[in-house]
């Protein structure tokens, strides 16, 4: 389909931007009911949100950005509480 490989050519290009990520994983797969490439794809955005925000509290930058990390941990609580009420289980994704 169209939209897996839009979200494909887009972390191709860039990796490490977490929201690909997560809206491939949200958006996208766990729509389809491919939870488990939905949670590896979650873990990812996590782990490259988390680099993120170790290189924003090294960087003296505005509050801009520390609103973008509170609203991404929002998101994350969100995605949580969707697959819950959806009955799908979740590891933990920080591990």
């Amino acid at each position: 389909p169209k939209a897996e490989r839009e979200f494909k050519r887009s972390l191709e290009l860039d990796p490490n931007i977490a929201v690909t990520h997560y809206l491939y994983a949200w958006v996208y797969l766990s729509q389809l009911g491919r939870h488990d490439e939905a949670i590896a794809e979650m873990k990812r955005a996590m782990e490259e949100g988390e680099k993120w925000e170790m290189r924003l509290k090294e960087s003296p930058l505005g509050t801009t950005q520390q609103d973008f990390v509170a609203y991404y941990r929002e998101v994350i609580a969100v995605f949580t509480e969707w697959c819950t009420e959806h009955g799908i289980l979740l590891p933990n994704l920080r591990n």
